[in-house]
């Protein structure tokens, strides 16, 4: 498959990566984690972009932690363990280049 460029927006930040994951999964994705950034920049009034980001990672880790908790996620949470595991190898392997 070949690699897109993606761009992610976020905090006065951009990132370019090449992926070859699918541009529309990751658009949602990143739709996703600028809404959820806002939200906690409205709620907790922070300014700094490195406080932001840590307490934003804190509630995404605590939606995926009640999600693998719920019965109904049991038979999927090893399925998106290794989706997001790739997706992470992913990510790290094109940020080195």
């Amino acid at each position: 498959m070949r690699k897109e460029p993606i761009s992610i927006d976020l905090l006065g930040t951009t990132l370019r990566v090449n992926t070859d994951e699918d541009p529309g999964y990751l658009s949602q994705l990143i739709e996703y984690l600028q809404q959820k950034t806002i939200d906690v920049k409205h709620t907790s009034r922070l300014e700094d972009p490195l406080k932001i980001s840590i307490l934003t990672s804190l509630f995404l880790i605590d939606e995926l932690f009640k999600e693998r908790l719920s019965p109904d996620s049991q038979t999927n949470s090893k399925d998106m363990e290794v989706i997001t595991e790739s997706i992470i190898r992913k990510l790290e392997l094109t940020l080195k280049k």
